[in-house]
């Protein structure tokens, strides 16, 4: 289920690499918001200051959109054509 406020944050396990050298990895993610291009107004109104991608970076990652499918995909090793290097 997508999120309201833009709080929560997950590891996504993943699999990486090819044939026998294919490994599990971890990817540290913001779950995906509901309307995420006002998800920072939302926050504001409720009371919290920082910014969704301010929170990533405090986090120590960089806030990228990610729908409930990109995650299916993420965790099923396909890779999606705006992710940034895993």
């Amino acid at each position: 289920k997508e999120q309201v406020y833009g709080t929560q944050i997950n590891f996504i396990d993943f699999p990486m690499g090819e044939g026998t050298r294919r490994i599990r990895g971890l990817k540290k993610i913001v779950w995906p918001i509901k309307d995420p291009a006002t998800v920072n107004a939302r926050r504001k109104k409720i009371g919290i200051t920082e910014t969704v991608e301010e929170m990533a970076e405090r986090e120590g990652f960089t806030y990228q959109e990610y729908s409930l499918e990109d995650v299916k995909k993420l965790q099923a090793g396909t890779k999606l054509p705006h992710t940034e290097r895993l």
